[in-house]
């Protein structure tokens, strides 16, 4: 296994770099510490094994606030990240450095953390790691463990859940989710892979095509939402207000004088309702264009 020099340029830029080889970093972070603050939120002592730059810290204090943190960094350079990250966010009082081997590290822990190691080590080296991570672990406590792994054909429903959960968040459609997360258990996938592709090229040549559709058709259905939404607010007066003008504004006041004159109400109206449609029509349209299955037909 090649070593990585956590005192030189791999240290220092660890923090941009970590990213791009741990896929969904972050979100794994945001778990954890979601999973600290449901399970273990009143625990008094907690261990951190390799915090590497200190990303997860602010979290971990965050998640724990009863809690005194013993933290395991044997590289000069983390600890200095760490110590700067700990400062940024007040928790200094709260945290102690342990001894840089684990097997040194005597009381048990309520929590224990260990992101991102397992995998610098050597595969011989592991399952006596884990052990030990086990052994920290008091009765009834929590062990909080992730890894990664470089083969690319393990399972990846882990990751699937979690890019799913946070494009739910942000609005996206269950449905257009679930096309898109569908497209690398597709045969052509495979193919492109056994083919030597590289995963750019796979994602610009097939992903992307592929995805064109969903993205399309979910975006032409949220543009006419939203705009109906923002009339249906304006039209009860807690959108857009005068001298501003809105589509709801103009209903509303063509309501208020359908009598009189009511083709102020009916233009407006109209034209929403023809704008909406033809919004619809386009996302099937391009979406029909677009496709690559519908091409080849």
């Amino acid at each position: 296994m090649q070593q990585l020099d956590f005192e030189g340029d791999y240290g220092r830029d660890y923090k941009r770099d970590i990213r791009r080889f741990i896929p969904a970093y972050d979100a794994i972070l945001e778990l954890g510490t979601a999973t600290l603050k449901a399970l273990a939120s009143e625990s008094n002592q907690a261990l951190v094994v390799g915090p590497g730059a200190g990303e997860e810290l602010a979290g971990v204090v965050q998640a724990l606030p009863h809690a005194q943190i013993t933290m395991i960094e044997p590289s000069p350079q983390m600890r200095s990240f760490c110590e700067r990250a700990l400062k940024d966010c007040g928790a200094a009082q709260r945290t102690a450095w342990g001894p840089n081997a684990l097997s040194d590290v005597a009381n048990p822990f309520d929590v224990v953390i260990c992101h991102h190691v397992i995998h610098l080590m050597p595969a011989t080296e592991q399952r006596l790691f884990l052990e030990q991570l086990c052994a920290k672990v008091a009765v009834g406590g929590l062990l909080l463990l992730s890894s990664y792994s470089e083969n690319s054909n393990g399972d990846s429903t882990v990751w699937q859940a979690i890019a799913r959960d946070r494009f739910l968040l942000q609005g996206m459609d269950q449905q257009a989710i679930d096309q898109v997360m569908a497209l690398r258990k597709q045969e052509f996938i495979e193919a492109a892979y056994s083919m030597g592709l590289s995963r750019w090229a796979i994602i610009r040549r097939h992903i992307i095509p592929n995805t064109l559709g969903p993205v399309i058709v979910y975006t032409t259905l949220t543009i006419p939402s939203v705009m109906l939404l923002e009339a249906f607010l304006s039209f009860l007066g807690l959108g857009i207000q005068p001298p501003e003008s809105s589509w709801g504004l103009l209903i509303n006041y063509g309501v208020e004088t359908m009598e009189e004159y009511p083709w102020l109400l009916i233009f407006p109206g109209i034209t929403l309702s023809l704008t909406l449609f033809a919004l619809n029509f386009l996302g099937d349209g391009l979406r029909d264009a677009l496709d690559p299955r519908a091409s080849r037909d």
